[in-house]
């Protein structure tokens, strides 16, 4: 069996939710490398790996995919994007999102 974007975010989610999430930063490294393309999911996922680890460092290179595949609109990600931002201590960044985000949500 292939895998789809199906089963790499089911088993990013599975090592997240078993607090692996240096495994879980892994397998979504590797997944690119595979040729997928992340959706909103795998990157609110990814940013949630890194939110677990406290790490600014990953949380900026999963952005910089989320603007390079140009989906920093989707409000998943905006929120997500926000989240990590915040809670790996980059308050200006968590500002600087939520004020470009113009369609504002109750999770916003």
């Amino acid at each position: 069996m292939k895998p789809t974007l199906y089963t790499w975010n089911a088993i990013i989610t599975a090592h997240i939710n078993n607090e692996r999430c240096e495994k879980a930063l892994a397998l979504y490294y590797r997944m690119q490398e595979k040729g997928f393309i992340p959706n909103a999911f795998i990157f609110s996922n990814a940013l949630r790996a890194c939110v677990n680890l406290r790490s600014l460092y990953h949380g900026n290179f999963v952005y910089s995919k989320i603007l390079r595949f140009g989906v920093e609109r989707d409000s998943v990600i905006k929120n997500s994007l926000i989240s990590m931002f915040f809670q790996c201590g980059s308050v200006n960044a968590a500002e600087k999102v939520f004020k470009s985000q113009a369609d504002l949500d109750v999770v916003t």
